[in-house]
């Protein structure tokens, strides 16, 4: 199952009852992950759930569905992975690895330090920089 025709194995069966709990998962797997989880997130909502944030893996904690589900507002806590992503940080378009040299040094022993940035679509969000417990000398973003 995929969203690309090309990567799908075999398609959905043409007998397959439109309102059975199969046809509506498939659907669900043939759509983008970032569309299936606010999908998965709303229906949640709607069954009664609560949530004070939605905590987030690397893979989907880019800005496109932090701002789906901001505007639902939901606060999201995600790892933060490097990649071409720019942050605007005073005026200046900056990597992640270029905001976390741009912090003052700390004294913290895991806790390397934090700014408030924009995002290219113009959503304010928090980096946290902490050390990493697995390799001390490097550090990960949420």
């Amino acid at each position: 199952s995929s969203a690309k025709i090309t990567n799908r194995l075999c398609e959905m069966a043409s007998n397959l009852s439109k309102r059975s709990h199969g046809y509506k998962r498939r659907l669900e797997a043939f759509s983008r992950k970032p569309d299936a989880v606010v999908a998965l997130l709303e229906r949640a909502l709607r069954a009664g759930f609560t949530a004070d944030y939605v905590l987030m893996d690397s893979w989907f904690t880019q800005a496109p569905l932090l701002r789906e589900l901001a505007a639902k507002g939901l606060p999201v806590i995600g790892m933060v992975k490097e990649m071409k992503q720019r942050y605007l940080v005073h005026g200046k378009r900056m990597t992640l690895r270029e905001v976390f040299q741009s912090l003052p040094a700390s004294n913290a022993k895991d806790i390397k330090g934090s700014l408030i940035v924009h995002t290219a679509c113009g959503l304010q969000v928090k980096l946290v920089f902490v050390r990493n417990r697995n390799k001390k000398r490097e550090w990960l973003a949420f």
